[in-house]
């Protein structure tokens, strides 16, 4: 019986860390699992880091995006890895102990900013051809040429 009253506050907690009912449904419907922990840090992003020691070690260390896209080509919910910068990817893939909160990653003179990955958005790097198409696509506006 015991068991089940510590199920039951395990359960009320998560939903009150995460916002209420409302809150933790919303992010179940998103793909979000509510889940519960202390917060390590915030990337200048706005994503927030949390761990809890107490899951397993591949699941007890996660991030909560920034609602608010980076930009809003990107869309809002729409989230994917590359938005982590290297120094959090670092320590949420367990590479390091201490997050950049508190140990930073020296930063060298070859560093760029990071940026999120633009594929399939209209930001993405499309490389350009020099070369005249083989075969070209109907167009039923033109007309087609008159054969001699």
């Amino acid at each position: 019986m015991a068991e089940g009253k510590n199920l039951v506050s395990k359960f009320l907690n998560v939903i009150k860390f995460n916002g209420g009912v409302t809150s933790t449904f919303l992010k179940y419907c998103r793909g979000i699992e509510p889940k519960m922990g202390t917060l390590v840090g915030e990337d200048q992003f706005g994503n927030k880091y949390y761990e809890n020691k107490d899951y397993f070690m591949a699941r007890n260390r996660w991030v909560e995006y920034n609602e608010k896209p980076l930009d809003p080509a990107y869309g809002y919910f729409r989230f994917d890895a590359s938005q982590i910068p290297p120094d959090w990817h670092r320590w949420m893939h367990h590479m390091t102990d201490q997050p950049p909160s508190v140990e930073p990653l020296p930063k060298q003179k070859f560093h760029m900013e990071h940026q999120p990955n633009y594929s399939g958005l209209n930001k993405a790097y499309t490389p350009f051809t020099t070369t005249p198409k083989k075969i070209h696509e109907w167009d039923p506006t033109k007309k087609p040429a008159a054969e001699d």
